[in-house]
C-alpha cells in the first residue's frame, strides 16, 4: 500500500483516457464542453426536444439519459383460475401507439409497429412481482404470458395478421399511463388454456415420435367440411402457443389454447424425390390433419371452451397408400428447359399441394400425392440449369442469358397408382 497521500503518483493516466475524463469533469460541474463544428445544430435540436421526448419515445442518448422523461411499471401476476402468483412469468409492455387502426373501418386493428421499448418486459419473482424501470412515459397494453396460459400477445398477433378484427381482445387487456419520475401500477389475471392431446402413430402400430403438432384456429366464416381456399375465414396458426413435439411414445399435448374451433395437423420432413441433388438432399413438408386426413377438408374440428381438455385426439399416419407422378418437361420448340419447377395444387382444397424441381434433363418426379383431381403448372421454366443443389432452397442460376418460356397450367387426375409419362411441352418466350 501506497503511504497515505502518495497513491496518486503511482497512477499513470494515458493521454487519451485525459481527453475523456475532461468531459466527465465538465458534466460533474453541469459545463458541457462545446460541441464539435458540425454537431452544434444537432445537439442544440435534441435539447429542444428533450421536452417532448415523452410523447415521441425518446429523442436520442441526451434526452433518453434524463430520468424526467421515464417512469417505472410495478405489478403483480396471478393465475386466474387459483388466484396463485405467477412465478417466473413474462410480463409485456405494448405501447398503445403502436396498434394501428384501419382508418376505413374504425375500431378495426390492422397491424403492430412492435412490443415493448426501454424496459418493456419483466419477469416476476416468486410472489409473482414485477417491477420495469426507465419505461418511456405514455400509455400502454400489459399482457402476461405462462405455459398453459392463454397468450394474449399471440392470440392478437395471430389475428391482425390474418386481417380479423383485435379490438375486442385489446379492449380486455389492462393498460397502463405512465408518467415521468412516477411508479405505476398494473396487475394481471391469466386465463388458464384449453388442451388438446393425444397421440400419433405409423400405420404398423409404432410410436410417431419427433413430429411437430401444431393447432389451428379456425376463423370466422371458415368451414372444415367444404374447400377451404374460400372466402369468407381462414386458419390461422398462433406460433408457440399451439405447438408441440411427440414424443418417444407418440403422445403429445398442445396447452394455453384460447376458446374457438381448431385442427389439428402433425408436419413432417420428408425427402424429396429427384430434382440436381449434388450439393445436399431435398425435403419438403408433407401435412396430415388429424384424425390422419391429407385434406385440411377432410380434417376433425375440435371446439373448445375456457380452459376444456380434450386428451382422446389419435390419430394414424400412413403413406404407403400415397402415389408418385413423375413426367418431363419439354419445350415446342428451340432449347429445353433444364430449371424450374412443377406443382401440383388439388381442386377442392388448395392447401394440399405438392411441388417438384426440373431436372436439367428436364425429368421431375412429384412424390407423396394421394387420389384425386389436380391442377398442375410449370414455374420459373428455363433453358439454363441451376447449380449446387437447384431450385429455390439453394444453388445460384446461370448468368448466361437462356430461354424463359409462357405459363402452362392444365388438369391432372390421380387414381389408386402412380402416374408416369406426364408430358408437358412450354411455349418459349424468346431467346435472350
Amino acid at each position: 500500500m501506497h503511504p497515505q497521500g502518495r497513491w496518486w503518483k503511482s497512477l499513470v493516466v494515458p493521454s487519451a483516457a485525459l481527453c475523456l475524463l475532461a468531459p466527465l469533469g465538465a458534466w460533474a460541474t453541469g459545463q458541457l464542453p462545446p460541441a464539435p463544428e458540425g454537431q452544434q445544430a444537432v445537439q442544440g435540436q435534441l435539447s429542444g426536444q428533450a421536452g417532448q421526448a415523452g410523447q415521441t419515445g425518446g429523442a436520442g442518448a441526451y434526452a433518453r439519459s434524463s430520468a424526467e422523461l421515464t417512469g417505472s411499471v410495478s405489478g403483480r401476476v396471478v393465475f386466474g383460475d387459483t388466484q396463485q402468483p405467477a412465478r417466473f412469468s413474462q410480463v409485456v409492455l405494448i405501447p398503445v401507439q403502436n396498434v394501428q387502426t384501419d382508418s376505413s373501418r374504425p375500431g378495426i386493428v390492422r397491424g403492430f409497429v412492435g412490443f415493448g421499448g426501454s424496459g418493456g418486459n419483466a419477469r416476476t419473482d416468486l410472489d409473482g412481482n414485477f417491477v420495469m424501470t426507465n419505461v418511456t412515459t405514455g400509455d400502454y397494453y400489459v399482457a402476461g404470458q405462462a405455459a398453459g396460459y392463454i397468450s394474449e400477445t399471440m392470440v392478437l398477433q395471430a389475428r391482425v395478421a390474418d386481417g380479423a378484427d383485435a379490438q375486442a381482445l385489446l379492449a380486455s387487456l389492462p393498460t397502463v399511463h405512465v408518467t415521468a419520475g412516477s411508479m405505476a401500477t398494473a396487475n394481471v389475471s391469466l386465463t388458464r388454456g384449453g388442451t388438446v392431446a393425444g397421440r400419433i402413430q405409423w400405420e404398423d402400430g409404432s410410436p410417431a415420435a419427433g413430429v411437430q403438432v401444431s393447432g389451428l384456429m379456425m376463423t370466422a366464416g371458415t368451414s372444415t367440411t367444404a374447400a377451404v381456399n374460400q372466402s369468407g375465414g381462414r386458419a390461422i396458426n398462433i406460433a408457440g402457443a399451439a405447438n408441440a413435439m411427440s414424443d418417444d411414445r407418440g403422445m403429445f399435448r398442445i396447452t394455453g389454447l384460447a376458446p374457438g374451433t381448431y385442427v389439428v395437423r402433425a408436419t413432417l420432413m420428408a425427402p424429396s424425390v429427384g430434382g440436381n441433388t449434388n450439393f445436399m438432399q431435398r425435403t419438403q413438408a408433407l401435412t396430415i390433419y388429424a384424425p390422419g386426413k391429407l385434406r385440411r377438408s377432410d380434417a376433425q374440428s375440435i371446439t373448445l371452451h375456457q380452459g376444456e381438455e380434450r386428451d382422446d385426439l389419435q390419430w394414424v399416419i400412413d403413406l404407403h397408400a400415397l402415389h408418385t407422378v413423375t413426367g418431363r418437361v419439354g419445350a415446342t420448340s428451340g432449347p429445353e428447359p433444364e430449371s424450374g419447377s412443377v406443382r401440383l395444387v388439388d381442386t377442392t382444397d388448395s392447401t394440399l399441394n405438392r411441388t417438384a424441381a426440373i431436372a436439367s434433363d428436364g425429368t421431375f418426379t412429384l412424390s407423396y400425392v394421394p387420389s384425386g383431381n389436380y391442377t398442375l403448372s410449370v414455374n420459373g421454366a428455363s433453358s439454363n440449369p441451376m447449380s449446387g443443389n437447384g431450385g429455390r432452397r439453394g444453388g445460384q442460376a446461370s448468368t448466361t442469358p437462356g430461354t424463359t418460356y409462357q405459363q402452362y397450367s392444365g388438369s391432372l387426375s390421380v387414381a389408386d397408382t402412380d402416374v408416369s409419362g406426364v408430358s408437358i411441352n412450354l411455349t418459349p418466350n424468346s431467346s435472350q
